[in-house]
């Protein structure tokens, strides 16, 4: 050890302990998002709303939903 005399067979110092580092913690978001039948039929009403709503606002799925229905 430096600065130090060690006598033979003398047991070096401990060493001192030192707080160990906190692990690192890594955050991450996750989005889902899945459609199911059940979904569908549970949000059935907020998905009409939806639809409508851009139907209005002249949103081309309003021309895609004429040509489905009335096969234009």
């Amino acid at each position: 050890m430096p600065g130090q005399i060690i006598e033979p067979y003398q047991a070096p110092p401990p060493t001192p302990s030192y707080a160990q580092p906190a692990p690192q913690v890594t955050n991450f978001n996750l989005t889902v998002n899945a459609l199911d039948a059940k979904s569908v039929l549970e949000r059935s009403a907020d998905i009409a709303t939806a639809v409508q709503k851009e139907v209005r606002a002249g949103h081309p799925v309003g021309l895609s939903l004429q040509q489905a229905l009335v096969g234009t």
